[in-house]
């Protein structure tokens, strides 16, 4: 969780894989934790940052919700 203390904005994350989700998880971001867990999240801002083309503007969130987490296959 210190990760996500030292970062000021998601694109900050270098740890994990950090990557957006697709599909029915559009809108969410994951990162992988240690003992082949994944945490995934959505932004929490109000309202929530959009680039001009509609998609989340990762780089202004700066409040995060934790969805859940489950072990990797």
């Amino acid at each position: 969780m210190a990760i996500f203390g030292a970062a000021s904005c998601v694109t900050e994350l270098v740890i994990g894989h950090p990557h957006p989700l697709k599909g029915d998880r559009a809108g969410e971001f994951a990162v992988n934790l240690e003992g082949g867990k994944r945490l995934v999240f959505k932004p929490d801002n109000d309202p929530i940052p959009l680039t001009e083309d509609g998609r989340i503007d990762w780089s202004k969130v700066t409040a995060i919700c934790i969805e859940f987490n489950w072990r990797l296959p």
